[in-house]
């Protein structure tokens, strides 16, 4: 007789989820201390919190990133498969999550809730909303002509891994081949990076890596035994502080193409908690401010002595500052420029930065791309120097250098010094007549430091007294 067995097994089921709540971190701190533009290094911390009583999953690990993180971004199709003008989609949208996860484990951001924008390079801005609602067999939304742009802005800030494409179309004809992804840094679009080559696939859904921090190892990995003071399972004050490291060096201003425009820039530290079933799906960021000293020196210098004794200079030294395009960029951190605020002159004996006299001939301060100051003419600064010996320490050249409140540029701008009484030991050297009768003298010259001269050539006009150019000029040694 066959019968049921009355005794039973049992296995436990063990959930392998991975953290969803990130407000386990708080209090993020990091103060730059390196003024190299486009790094950054120093020791950052955070509190960890956790209460008691909730079903978070177990977390092991905090995991700190370089990340790009802004609350408005936006994709532009600029070409789409054999080259087309149209581009169709049911869904363009930003996504975040470690690329090691499946793909449903991924956060599409503001789904459901935030429309795309979209706008054709001739149309007006239109919301659709059924770009970004994970539903990407049907409502195909096509733009016209290319480029198209597609913006978003979200209610928090946004770190995206990928970039999501969808259609419904059968061929590449309207498929996205180029895409530009730009995020805005509150004063303008800044290029995060340029998909290329994209191809439709079979599936006609597919996210496109962005190259984001979170594709990679992450910069620190700080174990909870790690965490120091406070409370590890209550929420309460002191909390468990968690630290980490930025070595010297940290570049944050990336470039992977030629023409060393920053394709990547890191704006964030983003923290990730995680444990065996991977990352969370959402960090917590901190804004990084690039403690930087200014890289660029100003856009020109001029001076002309007009002392004529010898030793003796005196005049005004006219200083560009700093444009880009014809404007003030003194404030350009998105370009990898740091703030201006001071223009500084000095002495020196030679063109190199080792040359300088340590001590500053002026200083003058602006506020960033404001013109006016008290030596301020236009786009210029004119400094007046009075009657200056550059004997004594043999200076030659004139510097002029950018500062801000972290430092002082490593490069100047350098003017040679020309005295207006430095020609000395002018001699006659031979005269000539050329068959039409016409007289030429040339001299050779020298200057007071002993360095070689060069040759003056004047000409007398045939059958009369007058000397022609009436201002000696002064050529090269090969017209003699």
């Amino acid at each position: 007789i066959w019968g049921l067995s009355l005794s039973t097994s049992s296995m436990e089921i063990v959930d392998f989820a991975i953290p969803y709540v990130d407000q386990l971190v708080t209090d993020i701190a990091f103060t730059d201390a390196d003024t190299t533009a486009g790094s950054i290094a120093g020791v950052g911390s955070f509190e960890r919190v956790i209460e008691t009583g909730s079903e978070e999953p177990d977390v092991t690990e905090y995991r700190v990133f370089l990340t790009t993180t802004s609350t408005q971004w936006r994709a532009q199709v600029t070409s789409v498969g054999f080259g087309g003008t149209t581009v169709s989609l049911t869904e363009i949208a930003f996504v975040t999550g470690s690329w090691t996860t499946f793909e449903h484990q991924r956060v599409q951001y503001g789904v459901g809730t935030t429309a795309a924008i979209a706008k054709s390079s001739s149309g007006s801005d239109e919301s659709v909303a059924t770009l970004n609602d994970n539903i990407w067999t049907t409502n195909s939304h096509t733009c016209s002509p290319l480029p198209c742009t597609y913006s978003y802005s979200y209610s928090s800030v946004a770190t995206p891994t990928a970039l999501r494409l969808a259609t419904s179309e059968s061929d590449s004809t309207k498929f996205p081949k180029t895409v530009t992804v730009q995020y805005y840094n509150s004063t303008s679009w800044v290029t995060y990076t340029i998909l290329t080559n994209i191809t439709k696939p079979s599936g006609n859904r597919l996210d496109i890596s962005l190259g984001g921090p979170l594709l990679t190892t992450p910069y620190a990995i700080i174990p909870v035994t790690q965490f120091s003071g406070g409370s590890l399972t209550v929420l309460s004050t002191p909390r468990a502080t968690g630290s980490f490291t930025i070595i010297a060096g940290t570049r944050i201003l990336l470039s992977t193409e030629s023409n060393g425009v920053y394709d990547v820039v890191y704006t964030h530290i983003s923290i990730f908690t995680a444990n065996t079933g991977g990352p969370s799906k959402v960090g917590v960021s901190f804004q990084v401010t690039d403690i930087a000293r200014p890289v660029t020196a100003p856009s020109s210098i001029s001076f002309t002595d007009e002392n004529n004794v010898y030793g003796t200079i005196r005049g005004s030294i006219i200083v560009g500052r700093f444009t880009w395009s014809g404007a003030l960029h003194e404030d350009a951190s998105w370009l990898g420029v740091p703030e201006i605020t001071q223009y500084l002159i000095y002495m020196a004996v030679g063109p190199t930065l080792a040359d300088l006299d340590p001590t500053p001939l002026f200083t003058q301060d602006v506020i960033s791309n404001v013109l006016t100051c008290s030596r301020c003419s236009g786009l210029n600064i004119v400094f007046q120097l009075t009657d200056t010996n550059i004997l004594t320490k043999k200076y030659t050249y004139i510097h002029a250098r950018t500062a801000n409140s972290n430092g002082l540029s490593p490069v100047t701008l350098p003017i040679l010094l020309y005295d207006l009484n430095d020609v000395v030991d002018l001699q006659a050297n031979y005269l000539t007549l050329d068959q039409s009768g016409m007289a030429a003298v040339v001299f050779s010259f020298s200057s007071q430091d002993g360095a070689p001269g060069g040759y003056i050539l004047r000409h007398r006009i045939s059958g009369t007294t007058t000397w022609s150019p009436t201002n000696q000029s002064i050529a090269q040694p090969s017209v003699r």
